[in-house]
């Protein structure tokens, strides 16, 4: 279920809309438990978090 509300969400899904596409309806503390989880996920010690410098680059007109 958590894969199904996060794709929901990445399609741009109102919240309102998720909780009330399952069978048992979701509470908002579901869809945070969802995110959470996949935070905990993506954050495992597996993954390498790697910073990117911005910079103002001017092209040339």
């Amino acid at each position: 279920m958590v894969w199904q509300v996060l794709e929901m969400l990445e399609a741009g899904a109102p919240v309102e809309e998720i909780i009330t596409s399952f069978i048992t309806p979701l509470t908002k503390e579901h869809i945070k438990a969802a995110l959470n989880y996949a935070s905990i996920i993506a954050r495992g010690s597996d993954n390498v978090v790697i910073g990117i410098e911005k910079h103002k680059t001017k092209i040339p007109a």
